[in-house]
């Protein structure tokens, strides 16, 4: 090798002749893989033919080599070689070779489609390879409508991959379309994960499918159903509750018969089918429904462990004698006595607080009556020249005394042109602030 880096020194960028003779001369010593890397592509460019004879030797000795040096030489509009010339050369190996070279040689065919920008060639070729190039093929091309017509065989390929270019480009491959060809192909896994991440990227986009995504997240990501129903507000509740019935998602059925507001029957599920008291006082506390506790404490008198959670829990969101009177005198309840003393602290507690709420209002209010008060008792300033707000004459005249009026709000008026003066049962008002009752309905 260090010879032919020598030819660099030797025969310089002007002698074009010199270098096809000395590749020519490795060509025939078998050696034109150990000096592919120092074969100029400018400075000289040499004749396509030399370029070609490379291309070709590559090809009947490595298909791996052959691609690596189309990638290095396809720069410069293909300049340095034919590409139909190589491309019918890659064709005519693929007929009369066997299995073992099939795979190299199809992904060099596949190459040389997209370099000659046939594309639909080259992504049939890829998609027989199964060769996740053909994602890169698609999105550097734009080529949806190749994605739809191939859409079963690219989700066999790489489902993950081939759903976000569907998400990512929706606007150019509408989702109406993708689901129409995955419900025809019957393939509800595949249509379950192009909804879900449809809706994960925007929930308002594909919301025609909501209703059918309650069954598909019933049946293939029971985990993402409950957090789906409580953002989704265009949903048929009872539909919805058919489907988790159907599949006994009784987490599900519980938040949709909340939302029906069949708040007894949630209740119900909660105490019988979960048997989870810390839930069941959750989700009575969350309704703050009376009747739901009552209902609660009688479901529970005869159940320990619920006395038990409702004690510990219930203090400072309900009557305690409420509870206690309830419970059966020859019934044992474990850990009562810390039940109790733990009842009767929050009990305390709630009582505390709301006297010193009691105290602080108490306290607040007798602050502002004086400081209303104060305020009352301050003068009001009466310009020489103010005038009445009824009549607009001057209030203060030097050729007779005029009774006037003045208000906090600021306005003055002379005491016969107030309408109430004729009124002797009703307090004089400012005409301008005051609003009648009546008047105050009729805005509302």
């Amino acid at each position: 090798m260090l010879l032919f880096r020598q030819c660099y020194i030797v025969l310089g960028n002007e002698h074009k002749e010199h270098w096809e003779d000395v590749i020519t001369s490795f060509m025939v010593k078998k050696q034109i893989q150990a000096i592919r890397p120092y074969i100029p592509q400018k400075n000289p460019v040499l004749g396509k033919h030399i370029y070609e004879m490379v291309l070709n030797e590559f090809l009947n000795t490595d298909t791996k080599l052959l691609l690596d040096t189309l990638k290095e030489w396809q720069q410069g509009v293909h300049a340095l070689f034919d590409l139909q010339t190589i491309v019918n050369a890659v064709e005519e190996k693929l007929k009369n070779s066997d299995t073992s070279e099939q795979q190299g040689l199809l992904e060099v065919s596949g190459y040389l489609y997209s370099l000659q920008g046939e594309f639909d060639r080259a992504l049939r070729v890829y998609l027989q390879l199964k060769h996740t190039d053909v994602f890169d093929l698609i999105q550097r091309h734009n080529l949806w409508h190749a994605l739809l017509n191939n859409l079963m065989n690219l989700l066999d390929l790489d489902v993950e991959r081939t759903v976000k270019i569907l998400v990512l480009k929706r606007e150019a491959i509408l989702p109406a379309k993708v689901v129409k060809e995955l419900e025809t192909q019957g393939r509800p896994d595949y249509l379950h994960k192009y909804l879900d991440a449809l809706f994960q990227e925007d929930s308002k986009c594909g919301s025609e499918y909501h209703e059918m995504q309650v069954e598909l997240y019933a049946k293939f990501e029971r985990e993402k159903l409950l957090p789906f129903l409580r953002l989704c507000n265009d949903i048929p509740l009872q539909k919805a509750l058919d489907v988790c019935n159907q599949f006994k998602l009784v987490e599900e059925m519980i938040f949709l018969l909340g939302r029906m507001g069949n708040i007894k029957e949630a209740l119900k599920l909660i105490t019988e089918q979960l048997q989870d008291v810390d839930k069941a006082i959750w989700f009575a506390m969350d309704q703050d429904d009376d009747d739901l506790w009552e209902d609660l404490i009688k479901y529970s008198r005869t159940k320990p462990k619920f006395i038990t959670g409702l004690l510990n829990n219930v203090g400072t969101h309900i009557d305690p004698t409420r509870l206690i009177e309830q419970i059966p005198s020859q019934i044992e309840i474990p850990h009562l006595r810390d039940s109790l003393v733990k009842l009767l602290q929050d009990f305390s507690l709630q009582i505390a607080l709301r006297v010193g709420c009691k105290k602080i209002l108490v306290k607040d209010s007798n602050y502002l009556m004086e400081k209303l008060n104060r305020h009352q008792k301050k003068a009001v300033c009466v310009a020489d020249d103010a005038c009445c707000q009824e009549c607009g004459s001057t209030l203060i005249s030097t050729d007779e005394i005029n009774e006037i009026f003045v208000f906090f709000c600021g306005h003055v008026y002379h005491s016969h042109c107030l309408p109430t003066r004729t009124m002797p049962s009703i307090q004089p008002r400012c005409q301008i602030c005051f609003v009648p009752v009546n008047s105050k309905a009729r805005k509302r």
